[in-house]
Parts: structure tokens; C-alpha cells; sequence
């Protein structure tokens, strides 16, 4: 499972985690293709290794960008 963004104590975040239930820990995703920081956003799972990543709301407002990740490169 991957978690991305969302919003900390200073606003909204550009971090992302990963759970592996295996071991039931959670990990830091390091996600260089990842977008901006960013709460309030729409994450879909697509095409069995991708995950989609659109909008949401960042430090500046509303956003209308995102991103794919390529989910085999996540730690």
C-alpha cells in the first residue's frame, strides 16, 4: 500500500509512505517522479503497477496537475 501527501502541522505534504504487510511496518516512500506537496487529492491505482496522483489543494491553492508512479520503484 502507498499513502502520498496529506496535511502535517505545516500545511500540506510532499512525502508518502509505504506499508508492507508482510512485516506490518511502514516505510519512507522515496518517490522521485512524485508530485508536489499537495492534501485533498484523488489516488487511483491503475494498470497494476501505476498509481495515478491528481489535484488536490497545495500551499498555493487549488492544483490541476499530478502525476503517474511507477510503483515497482518504490523502496
Amino acid at each position: 500500500m502507498v499513502v502520498w501527501g496529506g496535511t502535517g502541522a505545516g500545511g500540506a505534504l510532499a512525502t508518502g509512505r509505504t506499508f508492507n504487510p508482510n512485516t506490518a511496518k511502514w516505510n519512507a516512500a522515496g518517490l522521485p517522479q512524485a508530485p508536489s506537496a499537495r492534501s485533498r487529492h484523488v489516488a487511483v491505482a491503475a494498470a497494476g503497477s501505476k498509481m495515478i496522483i491528481w489535484g488536490g489543494k497545495g500551499p498555493g491553492g487549488f492544483l490541476g496537475d499530478g502525476a503517474i508512479l511507477d510503483l515497482t520503484k518504490v523502496p
